[in-house]
Formats: C-alpha cells, structure tokens, sequence
C-alpha cells in the first residue's frame, strides 16, 4: 500500500497538468495506482456499502455511482479557485464512495492531484487524529 502511494504521488506530481481538467477516467487512475496489486477491484463498485456512524447512504447502482462522479467532475471543472475545487474532490469522492475500497486515498490523491496544477503545496494529515477525519468528512 505505502509503494502504491508513494508511485501515485509520484505520478500526479510528474504530471500535475494533467489534473487541471479531472474526468472519471483520471479519478479512477488515481485509484488503480492506490489499489494496485491489493486485490481491490479497479472498477466502479457493483455492491452495497454502508458507512458505519454515519446516515449517508452512498449510491447503490454502477451507473449511478458514474453519472455522480461524472457530476462532481463537472463541477469542479467549472470552478475558479484551486481550494475549492480540492475541497469538492476530498469530500464528494468520500461522499459518494465509488470504489471497493481506497475512496478516502483517492480523494485525498485526487485533490492534491488539483492542487500541485497551480503549485500549491499538497495536503498532508499525518498529525490528524483519524477519528477526527473520519468524523469531519
């Protein structure tokens, strides 16, 4: 897993201009290079996921799931500012929990991906208690 990181980080950071315009196909490259060789489906997620301690009922059906991401690209696309546009990846990747498994990788990925497209520096959460996180996303 900590390999797999550290080549997505890689990755995005090699070509953070690609990220300045996100679609569902680079979201999900995110995720393939998180996920690699973990036994984790490198597709949409086909089955039902609950969220423990949380009410949010995350969407059921295959293309339900990409219509959403494909939506959530859109919007940030449309966005001007780079914080806010992160800040949409981080929390409706984690909302709409698209993946088996890695959605809070790939969202965090994903929006630092957003950010290195205008140099800004990369989140990191190594001092965040991870109940905190998980409470505030």
């Amino acid at each position: 897993m900590l390999l797999n990181h550290e080549l997505a980080i890689e990755c995005t950071r090699t070509n953070a201009d690609l990220y300045h315009d996100l679609t569902l196909n680079k979201v999900m490259d995110i995720h393939f290079l998180l996920t690699k060789q973990l036994g984790i489906e490198k597709s949409i997620r086909k089955r039902i996921v609950r969220i423990t301690g949380s009410n949010n009922v995350p969407p059921e059906l295959s293309y339900v799931i990409e219509k959403a991401l494909t939506k959530m690209c859109n919007l940030i696309n449309n966005k001007e500012n780079i914080f806010e546009k992160a800040l949409i990846a981080i929390l409706l990747i984690s909302y709409i929990q698209p993946f088996d498994d890695g959605n809070k990788r790939t969202a965090r990925l994903t929006a630092n991906a957003i950010l290195m497209v205008d140099n800004c520096c990369p989140l990191s959460y190594r001092s965040i208690n991870p109940s905190d996180y998980k409470k505030s996303i």
